[in-house]
């Protein structure tokens, strides 16, 4: 169970990503304006180097919910590949395929992970319905959907812009770089289209001799299918990085593509709730066994705290400052494949006033993860009230300074119990000693994760902390920071605004961050971050043969490792900083000491079998030595 979960958010994690960094990083794709806009050399050489370190190519693997593009179907297979140079001379090459589909009326499907336009290849197939707004992920090995926004046909249409290909022309060669250009028309894969391409200087020294480089962004997009057909950046200090798309049909897709089957089972915080009851206010207590699911809501912004306990039941209360609310609840399937929602309400009260002893004065205990006694026994008597039915909440809730009544919902599961999904709007979620993956989706809030199983996280707002994990830990946060501690599987997390630490972590880890600083110690797997507006820091002891690459666009990348780490090959590059290095290098690169800009070393220590890449454009890059008890070692 715990590694189908994993290799399912695996999958799932950067289309995901795509979709939420497609617009933030937009602006650094192609800034429009005009071409005879000046900039200075600096602005130029930061424009050149976001065309490629942003991953220019990421918002053509997701969608533009503001434009349906109507009257151009077409079916293609779309690669995007990027070239790095090691410091051994190797070629290192990533690719990512989709397969892409589009109907007359806009509807898009992305297929990701296969090169065939076939829909039984697609691993994660994402719909968007441009018509209605809706956006829906596949799971075809589970037949699930999972629904990101809610079909609203005449919200969407009133703010977006439909485009066809008698639309005005888009005047691609409005972009901003030293020398743009036009190069005219041609044909790729049976399409024609116009290019542009746009060159930057990249400074040389005149100490050394070297001569100016060149960073060269070409552009072909077809005016016919609104679709840019092929993409190149040619960088001498990143590499090279394309996108294109082949396969080229321009028939109308079959409409089964863009319609959710219907043996999928809808799995999605946006989904129609299913019938429930409400609970009397004694708590909610239904048995589970082994192999049962658990799904948790909340109508309000209050807290959701969920602990694992020893036994096979489940059991969930709701309190409020009132006291004690309503749980509404529904369960499905026979013993052996239970599943079990639950959801925080308010209940109906009619006289507030009989009840003062349930109040602020004499608050509903809370649940205490040491001693998990059965909620029944403690709530106390006067909390007890009179059964409730189905017509006892109220559609109104309660309001308190002009503002809504908090309700909580404090679940015990057992450890065995899959937490399905938790779905919040604005809520704080607590999840304590469950064995098995959580999942949790929401907007606002933060989010607390300790000894569980694999996480996926999923939020726009708030801090993130996983402390104690058996599985994969994925995070996907637009602000807030990320804190992962203690984990025994691989680390993957994407943040567009806050700070990332990992510390602890047995597998591999892999942090992307737009804004935010990067800081990681003790990891034992191979390590992969990316920043482009802060620093990325290192701590901590070298595996044999691990791969090690940090990079930021504008900030310090430093590693610090153990005395007598294993044999390394190092390669430090920054563009416009100091290299500072403490290790007794084989020098195999390094360029002249009083060189202003563009510094880089390339050196062997010992055998060299671990690869070190360290790389900053615009800071410092640092490679030191600890000293001897500096870093406490993992418990």
């Amino acid at each position: 169970m715990k590694g189908r979960a994993a290799m399912r958010l695996n999958r799932v994690a950067p289309v995901v990503m795509a979709v939420l960094m497609s617009c933030a990083i937009a602006g650094a794709q192609q800034i429009s304006g005009s071409s005879k806009q000046s900039s200075s050399p600096t602005d130029s050489e930061t424009r050149a180097g976001g065309n490629f370190n942003n991953s220019f190519a990421s918002s053509e693997f997701a969608f533009n919910a503001g434009v349906i593009v109507q009257g151009a179907p077409f079916s293609a297979v779309a690669i995007k590949e990027t070239t790095q140079i090691l410091s051994d001379g190797r070629r290192f090459v990533r690719r990512m395929t989709a397969s892409i589909y589009r109907d007359s009326e806009g509807r898009t499907r992305h297929e990701w992970g296969n090169e065939t336009k076939t829909p039984e290849a697609g691993r994660v197939p994402m719909i968007y319905d441009a018509v209605t707004g809706g956006i829906y992920f596949l799971d075809p090995s589970k037949r699930r959907v999972s629904q990101l926004s809610s079909p609203v046909k005449e919200a969407v249409l009133r703010q977006v812009k439909v485009i066809t290909p008698q639309s005005p022309p888009e005047k691609i060669t409005q972009v901003l770089g030293e020398t743009i250009e036009p190069l005219g028309t041609k044909s790729i894969e049976g399409v024609t289209v116009e290019g542009v391409r746009v060159t930057t200087t990249i400074r040389g020294t005149e100490k050394s001799g070297q001569p100016p480089a060149k960073v060269i962004y070409e552009h072909w997009y077809s005016q016919e299918l609104r679709r840019s057909i092929l993409i190149k950046v040619t960088d001498p200090r990143f590499g090279e990085a394309s996108y294109r798309l082949i396969k080229i049909d321009r028939k109308e897709p079959p409409r089964e593509l863009f319609i959710v089957p219907t043996d999928y089972q809808l799995d999605s915080r946006k989904s129609r709730e299913p019938e429930g009851r409400l609970a009397t206010v004694a708590p909610v207590s239904v048995r589970l066994e082994r192999g049962g699911k658990v799904t948790v809501d909340n109508r309000t912004t209050g807290r959701i705290v969920i602990i694992g306990w020893d036994k096979d039941t489940v059991e969930a209360r709701a309190t409020s400052e009132r006291g004690v609310e309503a749980v509404r609840f529904s369960v499905r399937g026979d013993s052996s494949d239970r599943s079990v929602w639950l959801k925080a309400d308010y209940a109906k009260v009619e006289k507030p006033e009989t009840r003062p002893d349930v109040s602020l004065a004499t608050p509903v205990p809370s649940l205490n993860p040491e001693n998990p006694a059965p909620l029944s026994a403690e709530l106390p008597r006067q909390a007890r009230l009179p059964e409730i039915s189905s017509q006892d909440t109220v559609i109104d809730p309660p309001m308190r300074d002009d503002r809504p009544l908090e309700v909580h919902l404090e679940v015990r599961v057992p450890r065995y119990a899959e937490i399905e999904v938790i779905k919040v709007i604005r809520s704080h979620v607590e999840v304590t000693g469950v064995e098995t993956p959580v999942v949790v989706l929401g907007d606002k809030g933060d989010v607390i994760l300790k000894n569980v199983g694999a996480v996926e996280v999923r939020t726009r707002t708030g801090a993130v902390g996983v402390d104690n994990t058996s599985g994969l830990v994925d995070v996907v946060t637009a602000s807030g920071p990320v804190r992962v501690r203690h984990v025994r599987g691989d680390v993957r997390v994407l943040s567009i605004g806050g700070q990332v630490e990992i510390e602890c972590a047995r597998g591999r880890v892999n942090v992307d961050s737009a804004s935010g600083l990067i800081r990681l110690d003790n990891i034992f797997g191979d390590v992969d971050a990316n920043t482009s507006n802060s620093d990325v820091f290192f701590t901590g002891a070298l595996r044999k043969d691990g791969r090690y690459h940090l990079k930021s666009m504008s900030g310090a990348v430093e590693m610090s490792l153990r005395d007598n780490p294993p044999g390394f090959t190092a390669a430090l590059s920054s563009y416009r900083g100091l290299i500072e290095n403490q290790f007794q290098l084989k020098i195999k690169q390094a360029s002249p000491p009083e060189e202003a800009i563009n510094r880089r070393i390339i050196g062997r220590y010992g055998d060299g079998q671990a690869q070190i890449t360290l790389d900053t454009f615009d800071g410092k890059v640092k490679l030191s030595k600890l000293a001897p008890g500096a870093v406490k070692d993992c418990q």
